[in-house]
């Protein structure tokens, strides 16, 4: 169901004169401890969210909302750590960049996304929100987690307000941590969250994955690799279709000429006296015998030595 307005409602979407008046899509967090303490399963929701969700769903009824500046501090992070523990920040940076098409790159730029850009960023940092946090350490365990609880409570709070300016295009709120369920850290989190944002629903990877049926692993490779593979087999075709043409095309040229040179050097006939003409109305071979050139007429007449004068 529609609202239908002569005035634009929403100028930046696909038709700013029409607005659902029940979305159906879904608004998504990452929060800073799901990169951080999970970036595999972060990884894997960006990788099922760019191959199933947006090329399936409606335009601009689906959104991942990020920390500012995400491309950047996922870098820092990956520097920070010995290798090969930074490779999987270097993972979710890559699907973050996959993200944005190539020819919007400028327009959707990761750390300021446009409002149609299928990211969206907290626009401003505020005094409470570490920017630096997960930079710092070499190792993951050693992240401070009062500032990684203060980021995530920063960032759903963002969320919650940034959600209610949003409703008339999504139905549900969803922010993702990296912390178990029974974890105190998450419990504490909810608790302070949830009795003021009662419209976001506040879970963890495992339970997200699993009532979203966010594909694994297997079927991200397999979906990935499809493309490459039709390529492939359309590159293929092209060059049997090429190879064809060029086939019929010599054996046309054949039937119009009747013999190509080659056999005409190889003909047996030839070394024997004979000549061989290709008929090019029959397609047979005339055989002519030897034929001399017939003797110069003379220009005089001859004269009768017997006549008399």
């Amino acid at each position: 169901m529609f609202n239908l307005s002569l005035e634009p409602m929403s100028p930046l979407g696909p038709d700013p004169h029409l607005i659902r008046l029940f979305p159906a899509g879904q608004a998504i967090l990452l929060t800073d401890s799901l990169f951080l303490l999970r970036p595999v399963q972060a990884a894997r929701i960006l990788a099922w969210f760019r191959l199933f969700v947006l090329p399936t769903k409606s335009f601009g009824t689906w959104k991942i909302c990020t920390r500012p500046a995400i491309c950047e501090w996922l870098m820092r992070i990956q520097e920070a750590l010995e290798y090969p523990n930074g490779k999987d920040y270097v993972m979710c940076w890559a699907e973050v960049m996959r993200l944005l098409p190539r020819d919007k790159m400028k327009e959707w730029d990761p750390n300021t996304p446009t409002e149609t850009a299928p990211i969206a960023c907290m626009g401003t940092m505020v005094s409470n929100f570490d920017q630096t946090v997960g930079t710092d350490v070499t190792n993951i365990s050693q992240v401070d987690e009062q500032k990684l609880i203060g980021n995530d409570v920063t960032l759903i709070s963002w969320f919650a307000g940034w959600a209610m300016t949003k409703q008339e295009k999504f139905r549900r709120f969803a922010a993702v941590t990296g912390r178990e369920e029974e974890d105190q850290q998450q419990q504490h989190l909810k608790q302070q969250t949830m009795r003021k944002y009662n419209h976001l629903w506040i879970t963890n990877s495992e339970k997200f994955t699993t009532s979203q049926e966010v594909w694994d692993w297997a079927k991200i490779h397999k979906k990935d690799e499809d493309p490459l593979l039709e390529s492939r087999k359309k590159d293929e075709g092209r060059a049997k279709e090429d190879e064809k043409s060029e086939e019929q095309g010599q054996q046309l040229a054949f039937r119009m000429t009747g013999r190509d040179n080659v056999n005409m050097e190889h003909d047996p006939r030839t070394s024997e006296g004979q000549q061989v003409i290709p008929s090019t109305s029959t397609g047979e071979d005339v055989e002519m015998a030897d034929v001399q050139e017939p003797a110069e007429e003379s220009l005089f007449l001859p004269m009768d030595i017997g006549s008399s004068s």
